[in-house]
Order: structure tokens, then sequence, then C-alpha cells
């Protein structure tokens, strides 16, 4: 999903497929996406070619910790976690952007889940 906020464009991908999940932004030149991990309480860094920030939230979306600007070969674990979110390095200063971005892509999912299911 592409929102546009203060004109600019911020991808946000939920990381669905295992391979998805397993790659997440190890490997990337450049981020540009946003990955939501569901039902995940720990990432690592291995293999990243950028530092990034890392969001953990709950089950109610109650943001648990923020990880800034984290290097490569790094594990962090945050227990009670349930979504992750990793963003490129230093956009956390916009992170309210985010947080805002993480909710409604959630709605959306939501809503398109319930179009899905009738």
């Amino acid at each position: 999903m592409k929102l546009v906020v203060n004109n600019k464009d911020y991808n946000l991908v939920i990381a669905k497929s295992f391979f998805k999940k397993f790659k997440g932004l190890m490997f990337k030149k450049e981020i540009n996406e946003n990955l939501v991990f569901i039902h995940c309480s720990s990432v690592h860094t291995f293999f990243m070619r950028n530092n990034i920030d890392i969001i953990f939230f709950d089950k109610n979306k109650k943001i648990l910790e923020l990880h800034k600007d984290v290097k490569k070969n790094k594990i962090i674990i945050c227990k009670g976690a349930y979504y992750t979110v990793e963003i490129k390095s230093n956009l956390m200063d916009s992170f309210f952007i985010f947080v805002f971005l993480f909710h409604y892509y959630l709605l959306f999912q939501n809503k398109q889940d319930d179009y899905q299911h009738h």
C-alpha cells in the first residue's frame, strides 16, 4: 500500500509469505519499502546493507519499543510484541507518520478480510 503524506510516498508492505518474512530488508542496496511483520517479536539485521529503525507493537497496537538506527549483525527481541515494523533508518524522526500508516493499513486489511469472508 502506498500513501502520500506531505508530498512523500510511503510504501507499507505486510510480509505475508514465508520468503518475504525470511528475507525482510536483507541485501537491499536501497530501502524503498517499510515492512510489517505479524506474529513477530524479534528481528535480526544479518546481511543488511543499511541500518534500520524498528518499532514493536503489542496486539492492541500499543508501541512497546522503538529502536533507532540499528546496525547490521544485531538481534533485537521484544517480549510481548505482536507486530514489528522495519523502516529505513532515521525515518523514525517522522515516526508518527508510520504509526498512522500502520494503523491505517491494518484497518484497511481488516476491511478487505471482512469482504473476502462474506
